[in-house]
């Protein structure tokens, strides 16, 4: 799920186990979510490889337990503003799309409605 709110990009525990990326590292970081809450998270992790289209992108990721509230494995992986940026993301409202590129490689999306 991409996020223009968020700063961080975030993996829930779940997909971290499912994927065998490693150990993560420590922090002692305290998020606060959306709705005013705090969380803190298990772990971070660098350079976990993002595939999208046909591209891949480097992502750091703040690991958090979030099986509550999310039937088993729907929790949602979050990328937020970092990774928007470091994939040159383009989005426009109006028509509904959205670009990624890496490179001279450039991923176009027609979104569905009300997707933005």
């Amino acid at each position: 799920m991409l996020d223009l709110g968020a700063s961080i990009n975030v993996m829930p525990l779940s997909i971290f186990k499912s994927l065998s990326l490693g150990p993560m590292q420590p922090t002692g970081v305290v998020i606060q979510l959306a709705n005013r809450s705090v969380a803190h998270p298990i772990g971070f992790i660098e350079d976990v490889l993002v595939r999208v289209g046909e591209l891949i992108f480097p992502a750091n990721f703040y690991v958090l337990d979030m099986e509550e509230g999310f039937s088993h494995g729907s929790a949602p992986i979050i990328l937020g503003r970092p990774f928007l940026k470091t994939a040159r993301t383009k989005i426009d409202v109006y028509a509904g799309t959205l670009s990624m590129e890496f490179g001279d490689s450039i991923v176009h999306f027609k979104s569905l409605a009300g997707m933005f």
